[in-house]
């Protein structure tokens, strides 16, 4: 009887400590994703850029690829500056490596803009998106973060 409680504890006891785990680092990512919403809300891309690796990569769609924080500064800069700019991020899971050090995030979005013509339509979208987050220095940093939009195509 002994032998198959020490059993169990030893097969249990892993999945309770990664599932206390990953509570942690779910808060510890989401913290980071409402540091992230007030960074844009404030336009203030030197803290968006400092929640980046030196050499993540932003994959943006319909575009290229921006790797490093400074260009991944200056995508910001451009989308944040948009007259009447709103995100509202979403995140809906979190995974965090048995060995705690990466994360993945997934949610999706919401993105407002008033219209670049005078009395156009204001620019909406929504979408989902993927964000990889690595443990560095002490810190959850973006490494990847990918993107994609709910709009269907136009039709060819």
């Amino acid at each position: 009887m002994r032998n198959r409680l020490i059993l169990l504890v030893l097969l249990v006891l892993p999945g309770v400590l990664t599932a206390q785990q990953n509570s942690k680092v779910d808060k510890e990512i989401r913290a980071q994703v409402d540091a992230w919403e007030k960074a844009i809300a404030a336009k203030d891309t030197a803290a968006i850029r400092a929640l980046h690796a030196k050499d993540a990569v932003a994959m943006p769609p319909n575009g290229k690829a921006e790797e490093g924080q400074d260009a991944i500064a200056a995508m910001w800069t451009r989308d944040v500056s948009m007259p009447g700019v709103k995100f509202d991020l979403r995140t809906t899971d979190v995974m965090a490596s048995r060995s705690g050090d990466l994360a993945v995030e997934s949610g999706t979005f919401t993105f407002e803009a008033d219209s670049p013509q005078p009395g156009g339509a204001k620019m909406q979208d929504s979408g989902k998106y993927i964000t990889i987050w690595q443990k560095q220095g002490g810190k959850w940093r973006v490494v990847r973060d990918i993107w994609n939009s709910d709009t269907p195509r136009p039709e060819m």
